[in-house]
């Protein structure tokens, strides 16, 4: 396996602090510390401080996104549809910091906003073809995208609460989902009947 570089050693340096403290309480010299190199090093490579989080998030969601593991093999399966949800709360219980770093705490951030949309824009194409649609459904995959966001907000929000369980939050999810492309199929079907399938 070759060698990461060293800018990728340092982000991933990054991630693992980002899954242990708050985004607010890191600076470049606990980073730089950490990684073992001085912070005009970690300056070098990624400029700011805001720069190198970005670059963090931006490895984060890619390495989410390769390991979330293929698509639905064939539309309406159900098992599909639940294990994405329970994979998807697994990684936000064991990064809850990290996603509330990248989702809240770097809003407004240059770059924040088309890491967060690569993310959801995966997700929509996936749970488009779940749903037997293609990507090109641009008010589903709207909708979907939305459920995204919403599934993050819940999970935050959800998996500290002493009263939710994980089981209840994927239930929440799932029938959130079925719901809203319900609604949206339902119009599509009855104005234009423009959908899309796979």
């Amino acid at each position: 396996m070759p060698r990461p570089s060293r800018s990728t050693a340092i982000i991933e340096v990054g991630l693992a602090l980002l899954r242990t403290r708050p985004y607010l309480e890191l600076t470049l010299d606990d980073v730089a510390e950490a990684a073992g190199v001085t912070r005009g090093l970690l300056l070098y490579y990624f400029r700011t401080r805001e720069n190198f989080f970005i670059e963090v998030a931006r490895h984060y969601v890619r390495d989410s996104i390769t390991n979330f593991g293929p698509g639905p093999s064939k539309p309406g399966e159900p098992e599909w549809l639940e294990n994405e949800v329970e994979h998807f709360l697994q990684m936000m219980q064991r990064d809850y910091l990290l996603t509330q770093a990248i989702t809240v705490e770097m809003a407004g951030l240059e770059g924040q906003r088309e890491v967060i949309d690569e993310m959801n824009n995966f997700t929509a194409a996936r749970v488009c073809t779940y749903f037997g649609i293609t990507p090109e459904h641009e008010l589903l995959m709207g909708v979907l995208r939305a459920w995204g966001r919403a599934c993050v907000d819940l999970a935050l929000r959800g998996l500290k609460a002493p009263f939710v369980t994980e089981a209840q939050l994927k239930d929440i999810m799932l029938a959130h989902v079925h719901a809203v492309v319900g609604v949206v199929l339902d119009a599509s079907r009855q104005t234009s009947g423009n959908i899309v399938h796979t």
